[in-house]
């Protein structure tokens, strides 16, 4: 008895001929995200808004995007109902996760939570603050944007404030804003103005880092994505 051969994946074989593939044609994504828009050809007035308090670190270091997740992280918390006891233990269980311990402290991050709950008390007194939103955008030009947003309060009057929190840990943060979030924030502006139907939100740039809280004004569209 011969043997018998090994059973074959149907598409393991054809006798259609197979052919060049046509050359690929490059054009725009389908699919793209808020962070990957730059900040050429937007013109924006950035400035500092408020100062929280004294910088918190005085330099970055290595593997710095654990930082900026531990404090996303923290910030994505409802703080302002949290217990003290709660939010330390929150702090260090996120700290230990994203082993971000040896730069911030749960104390740093305590303070961090403190600064901007009562930043929002003080400056949006009745506003809902919704953290960690998902945003999905189709542009003029039929791609799809999908993101979050960090933090979105929703004022009295339906109108919002659209909050991104950066980690940067510099000297110069007007620069450092203007060179790399407008598009970002232009991005989730307009996809936020369709979706809510109202008008463009205002822009802070929250860096927690620093103690400092800044907002953008977009003034003008030269080009764009």
């Amino acid at each position: 008895m011969g043997k018998v051969p090994p059973p074959q994946f149907f598409y393991a074989h054809t006798d259609v001929p197979v052919r060049r593939l046509a050359q690929e044609v490059v054009g725009p994504s389908a699919h793209f995200t808020a962070s990957s828009v730059g900040s050429e050809g937007i013109d924006a007035e950035v400035s500092v808004l408020a100062n929280l308090g004294e910088p918190l670190v005085d330099k970055g270091g290595k593997d710095w995007d654990r930082i900026g997740d531990a404090v996303h992280t923290y910030l994505g918390l409802p703080l302002a109902s949290l217990p003290e006891a709660t939010a330390s233990e929150a702090a260090e269980r996120i700290l230990d996760r994203w082993n971000a311990g040896t730069v911030l402290s749960a104390e740093v991050l305590v303070e961090i939570g403190r600064r901007w709950t009562e930043w929002i008390d003080t400056t949006f007194p009745d506003a809902e603050v919704l953290t960690e939103q998902p945003i999905a955008w189709r542009n003029d030009g039929e791609q799809v944007m999908e993101g979050w947003i960090d933090t979105l309060l929703k004022l009295p009057t339906g109108d919002h404030v659209l909050v991104d929190h950066k980690t940067y840990p510099g000297t110069d943060p007007i620069s450092h804003i203007r060179e790399n979030y407008l598009g970002q924030l232009e991005t989730y502006s307009q996809a936020l103005e369709r979706a809510t139907n109202r008008r463009a939100p205002r822009l802070i740039v929250h860096l927690p880092l620093l103690g400092t809280i800044a907002e953008v004004k977009v003034t003008g569209l030269s080009s764009w994505i």
